[in-house]
């Protein structure tokens, strides 16, 4: 699983306008979650987890919410994107 968190996140940084920083990637990410019709939820574990500010364990504690639940966020992300024709998330590096 952190393999495949590593790719998603590098790949997800670098479809991502070439402008870096913390806004310019929480804005990019709101954007994606609104064209994938990501939850509120979604959207948190997948900011979180591309700017790499915490782990997935560590994550599950931010949120109040198990290991399990935030591998269950991710995954829908993925189902989803692959479900909407975006397969850039899930190409292996």
């Amino acid at each position: 699983m952190e393999e495949l968190l590593t790719n998603i996140a590098d790949r997800f940084i670098s479809l991502q306008p070439r402008h870096r920083g913390d806004v310019a990637l929480k804005n990019y990410v709101e954007q994606y979650a609104r064209n994938f019709h990501l939850t509120e939820r979604e959207m948190e574990v997948l900011y979180h987890l591309v700017n790499r500010t915490v782990s997935p364990a560590e994550l599950g504690k931010k949120l109040s919410i198990s290991l399990h639940t935030v591998n269950n966020h991710l995954k829908k992300i993925l189902e989803t994107a692959l479900i909407r024709g975006d397969r850039s998330l899930c190409i292996r590096g």
